[in-house]
């Protein structure tokens, strides 16, 4: 299939491998042929490369995930980003740790997947995506057992973070509303 966006298939045709490609993605067994034995931060991290079109070499060196980057760069494929952003999403929401070495180590990959987010406007994956990093950061941020607020955890994300803090201030602003509600 990504032959056929190789050799310069367009219009319907690569709508078609894009939505197949995103399908596969959906596949635990797929992604996990995709990005081995790598802890949830490191394949985060590099789904995030993904969605730029960036993949820098993380997980190991996997041909499947360099051809991925290359139709990524070369191909709007939006529906394998949708897909990239949900699973980004949905492990941020989540309670699993990102890393095997401790808080300390979530917290650089939380910075590290938001750093790769990042855009002009925002994170990419919108509202959904700067809501799951608020509540991973509540997570990762707290201490002695507490979870920060909503707020806390955009503004700890923000201390450390120089690109992109106007967007994430909106969100600060919003999960106020929706948390004090």
């Amino acid at each position: 299939m990504a032959d056929l966006l190789e050799r310069g298939a367009d219009g319907k045709s690569a709508e078609l491998v894009d939505e197949i490609l995103a399908e596969i993605l959906d596949l635990d067994a797929a992604v996990a042929d995709l990005f081995g034995t790598a802890d949830l931060g490191e394949r985060l991290i590099v789904m995030a490369d993904l969605l730029r079109a960036r993949h820098r070499g993380g997980c190991g060196v996997n041909p499947a995930l360099e051809r991925l980057n290359g139709l990524l760069a070369a191909h709007p494929m939006f529906h394998c980003r949708a897909e990239l952003i949900e699973r980004v999403a949905n492990v941020l929401r989540g309670l699993q740790p990102l890393t095997r070495a401790g808080r300390a180590a979530d917290r650089r990959a939380l910075l590290a997947i938001v750093t790769a987010l990042t855009a002009p406007a925002g994170l990419r994956g919108g509202r959904a995506m700067s809501e799951a990093v608020t509540r991973r950061a509540r997570l990762v941020f707290g201490e002695d057992q507490r979870d920060l607020t909503a707020a806390e955890g955009v503004k700890a994300v923000l201390k450390h973070l120089l690109v992109g803090a106007p967007a994430l201030w909106a969100t600060s602003s919003i999960c106020e509303r929706v948390h004090s509600a």
